[in-house]
């Protein structure tokens, strides 16, 4: 095979692509490895950027930033992240309802760029503030910590198998947060859930015609057999030639 010949210009972004020499002709026989190095180094490096954006987003603690200080003018899409982030458990709309009624009030105290105080203020003022008072505790209770990790890690090895490669970033995430954050099943009601799930869109309730005239659940179901007599009777009457 001619290899192609390699000219100064062979460089991406200060990289450069191919050698002119292949390494190990006799054990690449029928691969090319004139990729020099460093253009192998930079495609790893790559990846795995690509992979921790994936799986970790880095616009965390911005989507937070309207809890670590309370703002008049925070947009309704930001308060929609921090929701999302944080607590997508809760109401949306009651949670944006208490968050602007609570930054009045937090701001001429001068306690809008401290948690803790906006949390000391709506728990003492006695206001019926469930959502936003639930968001900035688990804000303030969110430290990292390496055993949370290890368990995280654990977590993400028991449920994406090999079975299950093609496993998305936000599914993975959802079974995580389910694991870490469901209550004992003696105490989950699921019919939140599933009231949730029905409204999520509409769903088309599909009865199959033939379902129970399989010939293979003739000791099942009455139509099954029906339906082996009617095939083998039209099966005789075709006449043979």
């Amino acid at each position: 095979m001619q290899l192609a010949a390699i000219t100064p210009d062979n460089v991406f972004h200060g990289v450069q692509l191919t050698v002119r020499e292949r390494r190990r002709p006799a054990h690449h026989s029928l691969v090319s490895d004139i990729r020099d190095f460093s253009a192998v180094r930079q495609e790893i490096l790559a990846s795995l950027l690509n992979f921790l954006d994936d799986r970790f987003s880095a616009d965390a603690s911005v989507k937070l930033e309207p809890l670590a200080q309370i703002d008049q003018n925070v947009s309704d899409d930001q308060l929609k992240d921090c929701h999302e982030s944080l607590v997508p458990d809760m109401d949306l709309c009651q949670f944006c309802l208490e968050y602007r009624e609570t930054a009045n009030t937090v701001v001429k105290l001068k306690v809008a760029s401290d948690p803790a105080a906006a949390l000391r203020h709506i728990l003492q003022s006695g206001a019926e503030m469930t959502e936003l008072s639930t968001a900035l505790a688990r804000f303030l209770v969110v430290k990292p910590h390496s055993a949370d990790v290890e368990r995280l890690i654990r977590s993400y090895n028991l449920i994406k198998t090999i079975d299950r490669a093609c496993m998305g970033a936000q599914t993975m995430k959802n079974y995580l947060y389910i694991q870490y954050n469901m209550p004992v099943v003696e105490e989950f009601d699921p019919r939140p859930a599933v009231l949730l799930w029905l409204k999520d869109k509409e769903r088309r309730d599909v009865k199959p015609a033939k379902a129970r005239a399989q010939k293979w659940l003739r000791t099942m179901f009455a139509e099954a057999e029906h339906a082996a007599k009617d095939k083998q009777k039209t099966q005789n009457e075709k006449i043979g030639f």
